[in-house]
C-alpha cells in the first residue's frame, strides 16, 4: 500500500539515521516516515524510560529499533594516525633457556594466548556495532498504535502480532504454589467429593442473605425517592409509612444478619468452650451431644445446626415483611401514580416490580434451606 492511501502522512527521509528521537516532542508522536527503501516508520512514547522510541512497521507486526547516536552510521569510523601508524609489536623473543624454566615458562604461554585476543577483539566488536536486522517484507496494512504504553522494549529480533500491538501486558510471574489451608478449621464434616462442604454451603447462604439485604435497601430508597406517600392520598393517611417499614426492616431482620456473620466468625476462628455452644442448643441437640466423643466434632454439627436455624428464621421475616411491603405498594393506585412527576413514576414502579421478583425468590430460597436442612 503506498503512502498515499494511507490514512497517515509519510515523511520521506533517506535513512532511520534521519530520526533522531531525543529531539522530538510528544506533539510529533503521530508523525511517520518512509524511507528511500519504502521502509516504513512510527513513534511511541515509553513511559519507563521517559523517552520516544522508534518503531519499525514491518508485515502485520512492529519493531523497537534502538537509537543511534551517530546521524550516519553507514560510514565507518576513519582511523585516527595514531591507529594506522601502530604496528603491534613483534613477540618477544625467549630464549630456550627461559623456556626450560617451569614457572617462567607458564607466564610466556599465558602472554601468547592473550596477545591474539587482544588483537581480534576491535574487529569482533566492529563487526557487532555494522550489524544491522535483516529487511522483511513491507505490511499490508497501517496499524494505529497506543503510544504511550509503557511495556519494556523488546529486543530487535522480538515481534509482535496485531493482537497485542502496543498493548501486550506483561507476561505473568510465575506464583508461588500456596499451601493449602483449611479455612474452615471447624467444618470437615464428609468426605472430598463434589459436593460442597458444610462451611461452602454457610458462606453461600450468608451471602445470599446479604444479597437480599442489599436488593430490599435499594427498595426502600426508591420507594422513598418517589416520594408518593407525601405527594398523593388523604392528609389524615399516614406520611411516614416507608420508613416505618423500613425501621421494622432493620429491627427484625438487618440486625438478625449481622449476628448471624458474627456467631459464623466466632465458631470458625475463635470459638468459645464447647459446653457453652451445648448449653445453648435445644434439648434434643444436647442429647445428640453425648453421642459424640470428639469436642471439635460437636462444634461441627453445633455450628451447622446454628447457621440453618438462622437462615430459616431470616429468610421467613425476609417473606413476611416482603408481603407487608407489597401491601404497602398496592395502597396507591395508577391515578395517583400519575400523579407524580416522570421520574418519580420511574421510581416508584422500579420498587413495586422489584418488590414482586423479591417475593417470589424468597419462596424458592426457603425450599432450598429446608433441603439444606435435610441433607446433613
Amino acid at each position: 500500500m503506498t503512502p498515499e492511501k494511507s490514512k497517515y502522512n509519510y515523511i520521506k527521509i533517506e535513512s532511520i539515521a534521519d530520526i533522531d528521537p531525543i529531539k522530538l516532542s510528544i506533539s510529533q508522536i503521530q508523525q511517520r516516515y518512509i524511507d528511500k527503501d519504502n521502509n516504513r516508520y512510527a513513534l511511541r512514547f515509553n513511559k519507563d524510560t521517559r523517552r520516544i522510541e522508534i518503531l519499525k512497521l514491518v508485515g502485520n507486526h512492529f519493531e523497537v529499533i534502538p537509537h543511534v547516536s551517530s546521524p550516519h552510521p553507514t560510514e565507518a569510523p576513519k582511523p585516527s594516525q595514531n591507529q594506522s601508524t601502530t604496528v603491534p609489536s613483534p613477540p618477544t623473543q625467549i630464549s630456550e633457556g627461559l623456556k626450560s624454566n617451569p614457572i617462567l615458562g607458564k607466564l610466556v604461554g599465558i602472554q601468547q594466548q592473550t596477545q591474539p585476543n587482544a588483537v581480534e577483539k576491535p574487529a569482533e566488536v566492529h563487526s557487532e556495532n555494522i550489524n544491522v536486522p535483516p529487511e522483511e517484507n513491507l505490511m499490508n496494512e497501517d496499524v494505529d498504535l497506543n503510544i504511550f504504553e509503557g511495556e519494556e522494549p523488546p529486543s530487535i529480533q522480538e515481534t509482535f502480532s496485531h493482537t497485542g500491538l502496543l498493548n501486550t501486558p506483561d507476561l505473568p510471574t510465575p506464583e508461588e504454589p500456596e499451601e493449602k489451608t483449611n479455612p474452615e478449621p471447624n467444618l470437615t464434616l464428609g468426605e472430598e467429593s463434589n459436593e460442597k462442604t458444610a462451611f461452602q454451603q454457610i458462606e453461600d447462604f450468608i451471602k445470599l442473605l446479604t444479597t437480599y439485604r442489599e436488593r430490599v435497601t435499594a427498595i426502600i430508597r426508591n420507594l422513598q425517592s418517589s416520594r408518593i406517600f407525601e405527594l398523593t392520598g388523604d392528609p389524615s393517611e399516614n406520611k411516614n409509612i416507608v420508613g416505618n417499614f423500613a425501621r421494622e426492616m432493620e429491627a427484625q431482620v438487618f440486625e438478625a444478619i449481622d449476628k448471624m456473620v458474627d456467631l459464623h466468625k466466632e465458631m470458625t476462628s475463635y470459638p468459645r468452650p464447647i459446653t457453652y455452644y451445648i448449653s445453648k442448643a435445644p434439648a434434643e441437640k444436647r442429647e445428640e451431644m453425648k453421642f459424640i466423643e470428639s469436642d471439635k466434632e460437636k462444634l461441627n454439627r453445633l455450628h451447622l445446626f446454628e447457621m440453618q436455624r438462622l437462615s430459616d428464621i431470616i429468610v421467613k421475616d425476609f417473606k413476611k415483611l416482603s408481603l407487608q411491603l407489597l401491601n404497602i405498594l398496592n395502597l396507591k393506585n395508577d391515578i395517583q401514580v400519575k400523579q407524580l412527576q416522570y421520574a418519580n413514576q420511574l421510581m416508584y414502579v422500579d420498587a413495586k416490580n422489584a418488590s414482586l421478583y423479591f417475593a417470589q425468590d424468597l419462596d424458592k430460597t426457603i425450599l432450598d434451606i429446608e433441603n439444606w436442612k435435610q441433607s446433613k
